[in-house]
């Protein structure tokens, strides 16, 4: 039976314009010199890997289908075509097959839509990196998960351990999605039945924990005053209109130093991560001429609302804080606080 899309995925994707893409991405880079029996091969090895584990995430073989006239959230289907040669793809850097080249390479894939006929991710596997290394871009839509979604993806794809587990590849038998009018039937249907259904469970839950009621009410109206409360951002020279492309530069910093500044200072890693974001951005600021006394920016920042009973459930369930950032000059402790 077609899942449909919650409402969040669905702005995800009403929300894209040729401006603003709502993919997301990752990327690795791996050493191929420690593979056993030597670097070539790689590329077949990573690519059987997803033949064989594809069937433990069958949104990766589906795509989105939209109800007649608009009627109703889309539903996810069966893609009958699913070609995974047209999600794996191959690449390779021009020398010296540095960082900056590297950059440019994912900018410009970050930089074109999906494809919204077919499943809604692209995989790319970059050779010509120096030292002999190869890189993997991840790029999905953010309709179809969120980061923690992703990042339980990324355990069923990899191990964790040297050691790799043996799954079976399974036939790919797609189910046959509905027709258009049978999807308009059963969009209307539902919309004529859900309200029942979803009073019902409102009232059930209400009933067994109504606490948790209260509490999701209360942080729904802090969260909005806080926006209020906020004000206007401020102003600042990345408040200008976007085009489709895309810009992409890369930082590596030990996890273990963030625990550390953590540890020392107080908060969590992610208050860490927000100060060294600040940092960096007075830096570019004072490099680009640019007044920065007392300057602070806006960002927001995805809050996850999962627990251990919803891993490995696609789609998004997030929500987001906003928190101003000081740009303006001070002490490294002194932003972190």
């Amino acid at each position: 039976m077609a899942q449909r899309l919650s409402g969040l995925d669905v702005q995800f994707l009403l929300l894209e314009k040729p401006s603003v893409h709502y993919h997301v991405a990752g990327l690795s880079i791996l050493d191929p010199s420690t593979r056993p029996g030597g670097p070539d091969g790689l590329f077949d090895d990573v690519k059987k890997l997803f033949i064989e584990r594809q069937h433990l995430i069958p949104r990766f073989r589906q795509k989105v289908m939209f109800v007649p006239f608009g009627a109703g959230r889309p539903v996810w289907v069966d893609d009958p075509y699913f070609d995974l040669d047209f999600h794996f793809r191959k690449g390779a850097l021009p020398k010296p097959g540095g960082r900056k080249e590297l950059a440019d390479y994912v900018q410009r894939i970050h930089s074109r839509p999906l494809d919204r006929s077919k499943s809604l991710w692209e995989i790319y596997y970059i050779e010509g990196l120096e030292d002999g290394h190869v890189a993997i871009l991840n790029k999905v839509h953010h309709a179809m998960i969120d980061g923690v979604s992703g990042m339980d993806i990324a355990t069923v794809l990899f191990d964790l351990g040297p050691e790799p587990r043996v799954v079976e590849a399974e036939p790919y038998r797609p189910e046959p999605a509905p027709s258009p009018r049978e999807l308009l039937f059963n969009t209307l249907r539902e919309q004529i039945t859900h309200p029942v259904r979803s009073a019902i469970g409102n009232l059930a839950l209400a009933i067994r924990t109504p606490e948790i009621v209260l509490q999701q009410v209360r942080q729904t109206v802090a969260g909005l005053g806080s926006i209020l409360a906020a004000g206007a951002p401020p102003k600042s020279p990345f408040n200008r209109p976007v085009g489709p492309n895309r810009r992409f530069a890369m930082a590596e910093a030990p996890v273990s130093d963030f625990k550390a500044i953590k540890n020392a200072l107080g908060g969590t890693v992610n208050d860490v991560v927000l100060a060294t974001v600040a940092g960096a951005l007075h830096r570019f600021l004072r490099r680009r001429g640019e007044p920065t006394q007392g300057l602070s920016l806006r960002a927001m920042v995805p809050v996850s609302t999962r627990d251990e009973s919803q891993r490995m459930a696609l789609g998004n369930q997030v929500t987001s804080i906003f928190v101003d950032l000081p740009v303006g000059p001070t002490r490294r402790s002194q932003r972190e606080r």
